[in-house]
Protein backbone atom coordinates (compact mmCIF):
# COMPACT_ATOMS: atom_id res chain seq x y z
CA UNK A 1 0.00 0.00 0.00
CA UNK A 2 1.26 3.44 -0.86
CA UNK A 3 1.66 6.24 1.62
CA UNK A 4 -0.25 9.43 0.84
CA UNK A 5 3.05 11.06 -0.18
CA UNK A 6 3.90 8.25 -2.60
CA UNK A 7 0.42 8.36 -4.13
CA UNK A 8 0.67 12.16 -4.50
CA UNK A 9 4.11 11.82 -6.14
CA UNK A 10 2.74 9.28 -8.64
CA UNK A 11 -0.23 11.49 -9.45
CA UNK A 12 1.89 14.60 -9.99
CA UNK A 13 4.46 12.73 -12.10
CA UNK A 14 1.72 11.19 -14.25
CA UNK A 15 0.17 14.63 -14.79
CA UNK A 16 3.54 16.13 -15.68
CA UNK A 17 4.32 13.31 -18.09
CA UNK A 18 1.67 14.70 -20.38
CA UNK A 19 2.78 18.31 -19.99
CA UNK A 20 6.55 18.24 -20.24
CA UNK A 21 8.89 17.33 -23.02
CA UNK A 22 9.55 13.57 -23.18
CA UNK A 23 13.25 14.32 -22.69
CA UNK A 24 12.62 15.61 -19.17
CA UNK A 25 14.60 13.43 -16.78
CA UNK A 26 12.08 13.57 -13.95
CA UNK A 27 9.10 12.61 -16.11
CA UNK A 28 11.03 9.83 -17.80
CA UNK A 29 12.31 8.52 -14.48
CA UNK A 30 8.83 8.50 -12.91
CA UNK A 31 7.40 6.63 -15.89
CA UNK A 32 10.29 4.19 -15.88
CA UNK A 33 9.72 3.60 -12.16
CA UNK A 34 6.02 2.81 -12.55
CA UNK A 35 6.72 0.65 -15.61
CA UNK A 36 9.34 -1.24 -13.60
CA UNK A 37 6.80 -1.82 -10.81
CA UNK A 38 4.32 -3.12 -13.39
CA UNK A 39 6.87 -5.54 -14.82
CA UNK A 40 7.74 -6.83 -11.35
CA UNK A 41 4.06 -7.40 -10.61
CA UNK A 42 3.60 -9.13 -13.97
CA UNK A 43 6.55 -11.39 -13.18
CA UNK A 44 4.92 -12.35 -9.87
CA UNK A 45 1.66 -13.09 -11.69
CA UNK A 46 3.43 -15.26 -14.26
CA UNK A 47 4.24 -17.83 -11.57
CA UNK A 48 0.56 -18.35 -10.77
CA UNK A 49 -1.63 -20.64 -12.86
CA UNK A 50 -5.03 -20.06 -11.27
CA UNK A 51 -7.06 -17.25 -12.85
CA UNK A 52 -8.90 -16.76 -9.56
CA UNK A 53 -5.65 -16.34 -7.64
CA UNK A 54 -4.29 -14.00 -10.31
CA UNK A 55 -7.43 -11.87 -10.05
CA UNK A 56 -7.02 -11.70 -6.26
CA UNK A 57 -3.37 -10.70 -6.67
CA UNK A 58 -4.25 -8.01 -9.22
CA UNK A 59 -6.91 -6.64 -6.88
CA UNK A 60 -4.27 -6.39 -4.15
CA UNK A 61 -1.75 -4.78 -6.54
CA UNK A 62 -4.04 -2.11 -8.03
CA UNK A 63 -3.93 0.30 -5.04
CA UNK A 64 -0.17 0.73 -5.62
CA UNK A 65 -1.03 2.41 -8.93
CA UNK A 66 -3.77 4.78 -7.71
CA UNK A 67 -1.60 7.86 -7.88
CA UNK A 68 -0.46 7.08 -11.42
CA UNK A 69 -4.03 6.40 -12.52
CA UNK A 70 -5.37 9.62 -11.01
CA UNK A 71 -2.52 11.73 -12.37
CA UNK A 72 -2.81 10.28 -15.86
CA UNK A 73 -6.54 10.87 -16.01
CA UNK A 74 -6.27 14.38 -14.55
CA UNK A 75 -3.38 15.24 -16.87
CA UNK A 76 -5.45 13.98 -19.83
CA UNK A 77 -2.46 14.02 -22.21
CA UNK A 78 -3.53 10.97 -24.19
CA UNK A 79 0.02 9.67 -24.46
CA UNK A 80 0.39 5.97 -25.06
CA UNK A 81 0.93 4.32 -21.68
CA UNK A 82 1.42 0.58 -21.26
CA UNK A 83 0.75 0.93 -17.54
CA UNK A 84 -2.72 2.47 -17.94
CA UNK A 85 -3.73 0.03 -20.70
CA UNK A 86 -2.60 -2.96 -18.64
CA UNK A 87 -4.29 -1.71 -15.49
CA UNK A 88 -7.57 -1.42 -17.40
CA UNK A 89 -7.36 -5.14 -18.16
CA UNK A 90 -6.39 -5.94 -14.58
CA UNK A 91 -9.40 -4.00 -13.27
CA UNK A 92 -11.63 -6.02 -15.58
CA UNK A 93 -9.99 -9.27 -14.47
CA UNK A 94 -10.60 -8.62 -10.78
CA UNK A 95 -14.09 -7.26 -11.44
CA UNK A 96 -13.33 -3.72 -10.26
CA UNK A 97 -15.95 -2.41 -12.67
CA UNK A 98 -15.85 1.27 -11.66
CA UNK A 99 -12.08 1.42 -12.12
CA UNK A 100 -12.24 -0.60 -15.35
CA UNK A 101 -14.78 1.84 -16.81
CA UNK A 102 -12.80 4.87 -15.61
CA UNK A 103 -9.64 3.55 -17.25
CA UNK A 104 -11.58 2.26 -20.26
CA UNK A 105 -13.04 5.71 -20.89
CA UNK A 106 -9.54 7.23 -20.90
CA UNK A 107 -8.06 4.47 -23.08
CA UNK A 108 -10.88 4.61 -25.64
CA UNK A 109 -11.07 8.42 -25.64
CA UNK A 110 -7.39 8.67 -26.54
CA UNK A 111 -7.21 5.58 -28.75
CA UNK A 112 -4.53 3.91 -26.65
CA UNK A 113 -3.31 0.49 -27.73
CA UNK A 114 -2.93 -2.52 -25.52
CA UNK A 115 0.61 -3.94 -25.43
CA UNK A 116 0.86 -6.01 -28.64
CA UNK A 117 3.12 -8.61 -27.06
CA UNK A 118 0.35 -9.63 -24.62
CA UNK A 119 -2.92 -8.73 -26.31
CA UNK A 120 -4.23 -9.53 -29.78
CA UNK A 121 -7.48 -7.59 -29.51
CA UNK A 122 -7.84 -3.83 -29.45
CA UNK A 123 -8.77 -1.96 -26.28
CA UNK A 124 -12.40 -1.37 -27.24
CA UNK A 125 -12.98 -5.06 -27.96
CA UNK A 126 -11.34 -6.15 -24.70
CA UNK A 127 -13.34 -3.61 -22.71
CA UNK A 128 -16.71 -4.53 -24.21
CA UNK A 129 -16.25 -8.30 -24.29
CA UNK A 130 -14.61 -8.73 -20.92
CA UNK A 131 -17.04 -6.42 -19.12
CA UNK A 132 -19.99 -8.21 -20.75
CA UNK A 133 -18.89 -11.82 -20.21
CA UNK A 134 -19.69 -12.05 -16.46
CA UNK A 135 -23.13 -10.50 -17.05
CA UNK A 136 -23.85 -12.87 -19.92
CA UNK A 137 -22.69 -15.85 -17.88
CA UNK A 138 -24.94 -14.84 -15.01
CA UNK A 139 -27.90 -14.30 -17.36
CA UNK A 140 -27.56 -17.80 -18.83
CA UNK A 141 -27.27 -19.69 -15.55
CA UNK A 142 -30.26 -21.20 -13.80
CA UNK A 143 -30.27 -19.21 -10.60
Amino acid sequence: MLTPAQRHFQRVMAERRGQVDEQSDIARTAHEEILHRLRLDMAALSWVQSDVTKAEMKKAMLPAYEGWIDGTIEGDSGRQDEVIATLMVWAIDCQASALALKLGHYVVKHGLSLPADRFRRDAVTVLVEEMSNPVLTLATTDA
